[in-house]
């Protein structure tokens, strides 16, 4: 039965461990909610879509906090929100990926750093890999609705340092 508690309080919230060893319950929908209104705030004037934006951002995250495939870091969370004048310089760190190579996913965020999803052309789910070097075949990460999923998103580069996923024409892309 506990088991079962602790899985329902994820879709809810994430238990955090705090900097004093305490563990805390912190809220997902909050989070989200600042989140939204900060790159709102920040990326556009029309912040009408923010509740929607706010039930997108906890779609997406709360499947993976479930799974443990990302884990919600307070100290760094805390930082973001407080960033409102350059939340870009303090929001990517606020979800750790927790997969090894090879290990089954959907987003890079899911993944260890430097690990990035890689996914065959096509396909949702990939595994957990180094970057692509120069030349390989790739496929962008896009997402589209929560301002923060989308740039969560885009921090990761499924290609080496240096090198971006990039269309070659005919709608192949290749890193270069």
């Amino acid at each position: 039965m506990r088991n079962k508690l602790i899985s329902t309080n994820l879709i809810i919230g994430a238990l955090l461990i705090g900097e004093n060893g305490f563990s805390q319950f912190v809220s997902m929908k909050q989070f989200c909610q600042d989140i939204e209104g900060v790159f709102c705030r920040k990326n556009t004037k029309d912040c009408s879509q923010a509740d929607s934006r706010k039930h997108q951002c906890m779609e997406f995250l709360n499947p993976l906090l479930e799974q443990k495939a990302i884990r919600y870091r307070l100290d760094q969370s805390k930082s973001c929100i407080q960033a409102t004048q350059n939340p870009h310089t303090s929001c990517g760190q606020v979800f750790e990926g927790m997969l090894g190579p090879n290990q089954a996913c959907e987003w890079s965020v899911s993944c260890r750093r430097p690990l990035v999803c890689v996914k065959q052309t096509g396909s949702l789910k990939g595994a957990c890999s180094m970057p692509l070097k120069k030349a390989s075949p790739c496929e962008k990460e896009a997402y589209t609705g929560s301002l923060y999923i989308q740039y969560l998103v885009s921090l990761n580069n499924i290609c080496t340092p240096g090198t971006q996923c990039e269309d070659v024409g005919g709608g192949i892309y290749q890193c270069r």
